[in-house]
C-alpha cells in the first residue's frame, strides 16, 4: 500500500476505549486500502518511530514524561489528532 497514508497511534495502553475508538477504525480504514497503520504504546515507542507516519493519532495521552514525543511531532511538522 506504498500510496497510503501512513497513520502511527500512540497509545498509553491497550483498554477498551482505545481498541474501539481508534484500532478498530483504523483497522478498518487500512483493510480497505486508505492507510497504512502501525499502533505503538507511548512508553515503547522511539522517537526514531517517528520518521514513518504521515499522521501520528494520540489517544488520551496525558503522562508529561511522554511530551517528548508530541514535541517530535510538532517539530517536524507532521499532523496529529
Amino acid at each position: 500500500m506504498g500510496s497510503s497514508r501512513r497513520v502511527l497511534a500512540v497509545l498509553p495502553g491497550f483498554i477498551p476505549s482505545t481498541f474501539m475508538n481508534v484500532i478498530k477504525p483504523f483497522l478498518a480504514l487500512e483493510k480497505a486500502g486508505q492507510v497504512d497503520f502501525r499502533v505503538n504504546l507511548e512508553a515503547y515507542l522511539s522517537l526514531s518511530e517517528l520518521e514513518w507516519p504521515d499522521l501520528v493519532g494520540f489517544c488520551p495521552n496525558t503522562e508529561p514524561i511522554f511530551a517528548p514525543i508530541l514535541e517530535t511531532v510538532i517539530r517536524k511538522n507532521i499532523p496529529y489528532i
